[in-house]
Formats: structure tokens, C-alpha cells, sequence
């Protein structure tokens, strides 16, 4: 049985945050909510999950931005 889009989506998307340095507490508490679920929705809806998989594995554990193929990448450098 395949994993839901959203099953794969978050962990990926944690993933990234926290190689950006993004804290995804304060993302979602200090008025970011309603967008990080769009972010979370772009990131749903993504085509390159098995590419951003296999690039979080091989990518340092801090990075100053994401690849160019995120679907996020303008969300994540406007909370940098």
C-alpha cells in the first residue's frame, strides 16, 4: 500500500525546515500558521518528493537555502 501524500510530505518538510534553521514551533505560533499550511499543501501536491528524499539525504545538516526544485523554496527564504 503507498504512503499518503501528506505521510511523506511532513516528515520532508521538517526535514527541510530544520536543515534551514527554520523553528517550526515559532513558525506556527507567531502568525505563520495559515501559511505554513499552504507550505505543508505545496509540499503535498509536489512531484519531486523522491527527489527532495534523495537530496535531504545526501545535503549537509545545515543549509543557508533550499534546491531549486522545492515548490517552498520562496516560503522558506521569507522566514529566513
Amino acid at each position: 500500500m503507498a504512503q499518503s501524500s501528506r505521510s511523506v510530505a511532513a516528515p520532508l518538510m521538517a526535514q527541510m525546515m530544520e536543515r534551514l534553521n527554520i523553528d517550526i514551533v515559532a513558525t506556527t505560533q507567531y502568525g505563520f500558521g495559515a501559511s505554513m499550511r499552504s507550505a505543508m499543501r505545496r509540499c503535498e501536491w509536489c512531484d519531486e518528493k523522491n527527489q527532495c528524499s534523495q537530496w535531504l539525504k545526501g545535503a549537509p545538516a545545515s543549509l543557508a537555502e533550499p534546491p531549486v526544485f522545492c515548490a517552498n523554496k520562496d516560503w522558506f527564504a521569507a522566514l529566513e
